[in-house]
């Protein structure tokens, strides 16, 4: 049996959840929003790690979440006419959940599978987490260490977001709209009320700067945004970094009136606030933009900021809070 092992480990936050894996394992699918999704993460061959989590509304108590779940899996590989190995009950070395909140469980057919069946009480969900290993593959430790870093961030307080290289604190009451995980260039987009806070990473920095200046990069990457407002930008230090600051107040409704709306959905008439810098560190372009309807609703872009990790030497890859017990790389 081989004993898999990683060396760099990174953390993986979304939805609440925040978790520590193996660097090289990356987000292969996501769906679903807070209540209720999945999210699937793999390395540069196969799928390694399934989180899935949904509401728990008069939920029956762990384990009899797990004897469905094992009942379920008995047929179908009884269907396949395949082997199955079933542990339950697992023991995690200095896991403090009181008895009858999770169950960690192992199974084997045509994977190896180490999974965590966890009743989250912040946020008062069922995660359902999976490890995945080849046939031949021990990955024990590895899923030790990820299961006993699992953080549940809760609902009402900040959260922190965290994939590829991009970590960032979202003040309370935001919810995920829309995220866009391409390449060189990730956003996030969040929304509280009528308030939408973005936060954009992107890669590949001295080449988008090599022919133009900051502010005037973010004029035109942001065209979209910034087309119904008068905005102003002046130079500004952020996270130690040469960046700009950002404000605009919507045109006058004459003169949006001369641009092309679309028919069925008419632009909000918000104000905006941000910051962009470039940290030649990591070689990213990193921008924190919200949009308002009153000054009131508007949120302190420059706290935001400082929740955004570009090139620190802080150790980001550790869970915060109320994480149980260090992660340890195996």
């Amino acid at each position: 049996m081989k004993r898999v092992r990683y060396e760099r480990w990174a953390p993986f936050g979304w939805q609440g959840f925040l978790l520590r894996v193996p660097a090289e394992w990356n987000p292969g699918r996501i769906s679903g929003d807070f209540r209720s999704g999945s999210v699937r993460l793999d390395d540069a061959e196969v799928v390694r790690m399934e989180v899935e989590w949904r509401e728990a509304q008069g939920e029956a108590s762990v384990s009899g979440i797990v004897d469905r779940f094992v009942e379920g899996l008995t047929r179908e590989v009884q269907r396949k006419k395949g082997r199955l190995e079933i542990q339950r009950r697992l023991h995690l070395d200095g896991d403090r959940s009181p008895e009858g909140e999770q169950e960690a469980i192992f199974w084997e057919a045509d994977c190896r599978v180490h999974a965590l069946v966890r009743r989250c009480a912040p946020s008062n969900r069922i995660a359902f987490i999976r490890v995945i290993g080849r046939l031949g593959e021990d990955l024990a430790g590895v899923a030790r260490d990820i299961f006993l870093a699992v953080e549940d961030q809760g609902r009402e307080g900040e959260r922190r977001w965290a994939l590829y290289d991009l970590l960032c604190d979202i003040p309370p009451g935001f919810d995920l709209e829309t995220s866009a995980l391409r390449s060189g260039h990730i956003q996030l987009r969040f929304t509280r009320g009528q308030t939408v806070l973005q936060v954009d990473r992107l890669s590949m920095a001295g080449i988008l700067l090599k022919e133009r200046p900051l502010q005037a990069w973010f004029e035109d990457f942001f065209h979209k945004e910034l087309r119904d407002l008068d905005a102003a930008s002046h130079p500004c230090e952020v996270r130690g970094h040469r960046g700009i600051r950002v404000s605009g107040s919507p045109k006058g409704r004459w003169r949006t009136m001369l641009s092309p709306l679309p028919l069925l959905n008419v632009r909000k008439r918000l104000a905006l606030g941000g910051c962009a810098w470039h940290c030649p560190e990591s070689n990213k372009i990193y921008a924190v933009l919200t949009f308002y309807k009153k000054e009131e609703d508007s949120i302190p872009v420059e706290e935001v900021c400082r929740g955004v990790v570009c090139h620190q030497a802080e150790s980001a890859d550790q869970p915060r809070g109320d994480a149980r017990i260090q992660a340890r790389a195996e």
